[in-house]
Parts: structure tokens; C-alpha cells; sequence
């Protein structure tokens, strides 16, 4: 008799989490056109405008601009050229130079040192159409060589071309 009432308790309670899933997803699919996103639009449209200089209410671009992250006026990701307008990656000169050593520990609960040499190099941005330099910049990290542990010789440029 306990057999048969273990069985049906189970099997209540299967069909009740059943029935709760569905419920739930069914209401976590709610249609997204319900949802008025146009104040939104207005508001990226506006700044688009604002961007791109065309006619636009000042008002919303200044209000909103720290809000989305944009920087007003237009911004590139990569400079371009003073002679020919093409675009200019930053390029590494790859020189590894030697500037510093260190250590960092490895392995289990961390009982192994590893050293570690940190190479840098100048980069400059350059034309990719006129080969032009248009600007040269400072000294930046841009190899560790780990000489214990498995990492080995890591690559951390943070130049376009490298």
C-alpha cells in the first residue's frame, strides 16, 4: 500500500512542477513589441545627429552624452593621415627591450617561483596608404617571457599591428 502511495506523490509532484515550468516560461516570453522604446529611439537619434552635425534638439545630446558614453563631437577609433585622410594604425617597433625582472609564484599552493623578464618598445602611428608617421609615441609593455612556469613568452602589445 506504501508502494502505491510513494507512486502517486511522485507523480503529483512531477505534474505540478510541470505545470509551474510552463507557467513561468510563458510569462518570461512577454512579446517585446508591448515595450514603447521610442523616447529611446528619439533620444539615439538625436545624438546620431548631433554626431554626424545635422539639425538636431541640443538639449538631448548634451543631457544624455555622459549618460551613453559617447564623446560629442564625431571620435575615431583609429587616427588618420594628415596628407592622403587613410587611416593610421598604431604600429609596435618591436624592439624588445629588456626593462625589468621579476617573480611570480606558480604551481601547487604556489611553491614554485618563476622569473619573469618584461621587455617593452617604442610605436608609432602610420599611414597604411602613404606610409606617413603620423605621430610617434612613448615606450609600452610588450612581451613577459616566463622562464618557469608554463605561460612562456606572453604577448601583451596593445598596438593595432604588432
Amino acid at each position: 500500500m506504501k508502494k502505491y502511495s510513494r507512486l502517486f506523490l511522485t507523480m503529483l509532484f512531477t505534474t505540478i512542477l510541470v505545470i509551474i515550468s510552463t507557467i513561468v516560461s510563458m510569462a518570461s516570453s512577454i512579446p517585446n513589441d508591448i515595450i514603447d522604446h521610442s523616447y529611446e529611439t528619439k533620444k539615439i537619434n538625436n545624438i546620431i545627429k548631433c554626431m554626424n552635425g545635422e539639425e538636431h534638439d541640443h538639449g538631448v545630446c548634451e543631457d544624455n552624452s555622459e549618460i551613453l558614453h559617447i564623446n560629442i563631437p564625431d571620435i575615431s577609433p583609429m587616427m588618420t593621415c594628415s596628407q592622403c585622410g587613410d587611416s593610421a594604425p598604431i604600429v609596435c617597433a618591436a624592439e624588445e627591450i629588456h626593462y625589468d625582472s621579476g617573480t611570480h609564484k606558480y604551481g601547487f599552493l604556489w611553491t614554485e617561483t618563476c622569473n619573469v623578464a618584461y621587455l617593452n618598445s617604442r610605436s608609432a602611428s602610420i599611414c597604411i596608404a602613404c606610409y606617413n608617421i603620423v605621430e610617434v609615441f612613448g615606450y609600452h609593455d610588450c612581451w613577459e617571457i616566463h622562464q618557469n612556469c608554463s605561460k612562456g613568452k606572453y604577448h601583451v602589445c596593445p598596438c593595432d599591428i604588432s
